[in-house]
């Protein structure tokens, strides 16, 4: 037993030393804390951007939710799938189909992957076409893109074909022409698009003759045969103050390109015969346009034989000023010395 005490004696120091090692080193770490605190922030021990994410962190303020916005519900669509509403299916939306199909009008109907399908047909009276295997299908007054989907649906509605992917494209066009007659460069028939111009069917015609009218005349025929006739002046162009009427052609319009009015010269001038009468247009100025009055000639002498309403011509001594009416005879005499 006595040899065992010094032993136990000497353990205990080594067991109370732990807790008291423990307990300097908190003591220790609390002071190094409190020097760093008095020393300057702690983020100086952090990189920078983690320093600007703590800053931005500690010096947030917190903010209001935000007000609930009420919801609506917008109304179903009536367009067909693929579409955007007002506009046709199967074309660009916003833009109308340059051409319209109609009777008498080829067409080439092709069909991918199915050579034996492939075909060229007429648009018939009644306004469809003979698809094989579909039957008759009408297209007439739809574009091609249309005509192509419609032909495509009627395969899938008689199970005849499984997705078909159909083309149909205008070999000749004979229901959208224009008749453009009169004073022009080249009458004839002409045909249109959805995009075609007064203008641009004139210049198919060979351009207005010079001695035509700037008045031109649309007509058309309605179901019921009654022709309506519409007046075009194309002076208003060159008029900014006057809005060009904007005309969409059908098949079957005529174009109608009259003769302009005119006066008629002769006597003492230097290039005497017909003038075209334009508006407003006065003695002076349609003498000028004939090479003025010779030398032998007088401008105070000068008679014009105008038409009168019911018949018969009257004897009119004009002043240079005066204006001209249509069909006016004028004679320019010699000077009495």
């Amino acid at each position: 037993m006595s040899g065992s005490s010094p032993a136990v004696a000497r353990s205990r120091p080594t067991v109370l030393a732990a807790p008291a090692r423990i307990a300097a080193s908190l003591l220790g770490a609390v002071l190094a804390l409190s020097l760093l605190l008095a020393a300057g922030p702690v983020t100086a021990a952090f990189p920078d951007h983690i320093n600007l994410e703590l800053d931005s962190q500690l010096t947030r303020k917190p903010t209001a939710p935000a007000p609930a916005t009420p919801t609506t519900t917008a109304p179903p669509s009536t367009a067909t799938p693929g579409t955007v509403p007002g506009t046709a299916p199967g074309n660009p939306p916003g833009i109308a189909p340059l051409v319209l199909l109609g009777v008498g009008d080829s067409v080439s109907l092709q069909v991918y992957g199915k050579p034996d399908l492939s075909t060229t047909v007429v648009v018939s009276e009644d306004g469809t076409i003979q698809v094989p295997l579909a039957g008759p299908v009408e297209v007439k007054g739809l574009s091609p893109a249309q005509a192509s989907q419609k032909v495509a649906k009627a395969f899938q509605d008689g199970e005849f074909l499984i997705n078909p992917q159909v083309s149909i494209t205008l070999d000749k066009g004979t229901s959208q022409q224009v008749s453009v007659l009169g004073e022009v460069g080249g009458p004839g028939r002409y045909p249109v698009e959805s995009r075609t111009t007064v203008f641009d069917l004139l210049a198919q015609a060979g351009g207005k003759a010079e001695d035509s009218s700037d008045i031109i005349f649309l007509l058309r025929t309605d179901e019921n045969g009654k022709v309506t006739r519409t007046p075009i002046d194309l002076s208003s162009l060159s008029n900014p103050n006057i809005d060009f009427p904007t005309i969409k052609f059908q098949g079957g319009d005529t174009l109608y390109v009259p003769r302009g009015e005119q006066v008629f010269i002769y006597g003492e001038v230097n290039n005497p015969g017909k003038v075209k009468l334009d508006p407003g247009m006065t003695l002076v100025q349609a003498l000028t346009l004939v090479g003025g009055v010779t030398r032998r000639g007088s401008t105070s002498r000068i008679e014009i034989k105008r038409k009168k309403p019911g018949g018969g011509y009257l004897t009119v001594y004009p002043k240079l000023n005066d204006k001209l009416e249509p069909d006016d005879v004028i004679r320019v005499k010699e000077s009495i010395f």
